[in-house]
């Protein structure tokens, strides 16, 4: 039995019939996952310059949606999927249905998420209202984005949306 630090190892051979076991020191960060949680600072996400609900937003919103576990969300105009991220922690067992048009903030969608390892969030590459037609109705919807189709994204979810259900919108311009 030999102890020895990291750094020792990787300057050390060994033959494949040796078990080594790595036991990190007390205090040693490990390598993990990062956590995702509520009122992530805007550099923990992937995101385009400065094209990200900022974290006293995201909490507003968030607040005002009052998501429960199992529920559908829809997060239209999704950007960088800050809002539907943190959203993901408030609904286990539902699903978060991330929608953004532009090809590359999708692709930062499904980076963030895989990052944080979430797994009740989908990234929708499509031009709302018409790509809201395939998922499924919701209980809760965000509106951080859409442009000139906001009032047609607002007024699909609103014939889409479950009985008691809420949509939330947050306009930078009008």
């Amino acid at each position: 039995i030999t102890w020895m630090s990291l750094a020792e190892a990787q300057e050390r051979e060994f033959s494949p019939m040796n078990l080594v076991v790595v036991v990190p020191e007390p205090g040693e960060a490990s390598p993990r996952r990062p956590q995702l949680h509520l009122g992530l600072p805007e550099a923990a996400l992937a995101h385009q310059a400065g094209l990200i609900t900022k974290a006293e937003v995201r909490a507003v919103v968030l607040a005002k949606l009052k998501l429960l576990p199992g529920q559908v969300l829809w997060d239209v105009g999704a950007g960088c999927g800050s809002v539907g991220l943190e959203a993901s922690l408030l609904v286990p067992g539902g699903k978060v249905f991330a929608v953004e048009r532009h090809p590359e903030r999708s692709a930062q969608i499904g980076a963030n998420r895989d990052h944080y390892g979430v797994d009740n969030l989908e990234v929708v590459c499509g031009l709302a209202p018409e790509c809201l037609a395939d998922l499924p109705d919701p209980h809760r919807v965000f509106v951080g984005g859409g442009g000139p189709m906001v009032g047609a994204i607002v007024e699909e979810a609103v014939r889409r949306l479950a009985p008691g259900g809420r949509v939330v919108v947050t306009a930078a311009l009008l």
